[in-house]
């Protein structure tokens, strides 16, 4: 069993808490209205449930998804570029001058930034990996909550259950004395409230298991309807560790605390990206261009052809990622 939440911690009378720890009875069942077909679920057969059934936890997973999808596309070259022009005086004077070109161009990163890409899609994917795992801490966490409820309740309304037996005797008893002249009309009427009192608690608490049972089975993603077997082994309590134990082992297991280094992490990662950002992509490019031109008076020219490289290089005069970097720091 798990730590109930602070939350409703305040609400367990001590009594029962002892109760449910001191326990003799090992299997306490509590079934939604109408027949059930399966067998008393414990508690780790509940969150197994949860962890396939829960709608929340299903849409956290594809996070995952999606941070690998991105990693897909994370650090890739950009795409070449082929460049077509053509010139002709067809329109005007139409003496058979042209010029055509055709040029191939491709740009080269020069300062690491594909792999810095790639660093924060890698993150990305453990940090989805981690909120998985705190989604699922936190629903273990639910579910033992609830069942922790259930018990509780159950063990109220037994409670109930006996006082109406005692109290239903005490108004018997009272009524019969009443007759015989030994107890006043008032001690008749007084039992009577203390048992309709009882009976309307025992209600109450009634309305909330039924209550609980819906949560849990939303709990579980399945229809607030359905009929549910809880079946809980209670068990004492073990000694706790000490405290540096617990210490140590919080931080080494609590999937928050593990997300919030890798949000850190990500930073770090998102400030170097920008860094390496603030040199922008060189582009070479390499064209084949072919023209001809007509002189008036002048025997007819050739055919000319020629070979160029061209290379364009970003000057971060202006723009230099500061703020980029500045968030990242941030």
């Amino acid at each position: 069993m798990s730590c109930l939440s602070k939350d409703w911690c305040p609400a367990v009378c001590p009594w029962a808490r002892a109760a449910m720890l001191a326990a003799s009875v090992s299997t306490i069942a509590i079934a939604a209205p109408g027949p059930s077909a399966t067998a008393p679920l414990d508690l780790p057969h509940l969150i197994a449930i949860a962890n396939t059934g829960n709608k929340d936890l299903q849409a956290a997973c594809y996070a995952i998804d999606t941070a690998r999808a991105r990693l897909l596309g994370a650090g890739l070259r950009a795409n070449p570029r082929l460049d077509v022009s053509a010139r002709s005086d067809f329109l005007f004077r139409n003496e058979g001058e042209y010029a055509t070109t055709i040029g191939l161009s491709q740009q080269f990163p020069i300062s690491g930034r594909l792999l810095r890409e790639k660093d924060v899609a890698r993150v990305d994917i453990a940090l989805a990996e981690a909120e998985v795992q705190e989604a699922a801490r936190r629903l273990a966490n639910d579910i033992a909550v609830a069942v922790d409820r259930l018990i509780v309740l159950d063990r109220q309304i037994q409670a109930r259950a006996a006082l109406i037996a005692i109290d239903e005797q005490l108004v018997k008893t009272t009524r019969s004395r009443f007759k015989a002249a030994e107890v006043s009309e008032l001690d008749v009427n007084t039992a009577q409230l203390d048992l309709q009192r009882v009976v309307q608690e025992r209600s109450l608490l009634q309305s909330q298991q039924q209550a609980q049972l819906v949560t849990l089975n939303t709990l579980l993603g399945r229809a607030s309807a359905s009929a549910l077997d809880v079946d809980v082994s209670v068990t004492p309590a073990d000694a706790l560790h000490p405290l540096e134990q617990l210490q140590r082992q919080a931080i080494e297991s609590r999937p928050d605390l593990h997300s919030a280094l890798l949000t850190s992490d990500r930073a770090e990662a998102e400030m170097r990206l920008a860094k390496a950002s603030r040199w922008e992509d060189w582009t070479v490019g390499l064209e084949l261009s072919q023209d001809k031109q007509v002189v008036t008076g002048a025997p007819p020219q050739g055919v000319n052809r020629a070979i160029g490289v061209t290379l364009s290089i970003p000057l971060p005069l202006y723009n230099k990622g500061q703020g980029l970097i500045a968030a990242a720091q941030a």
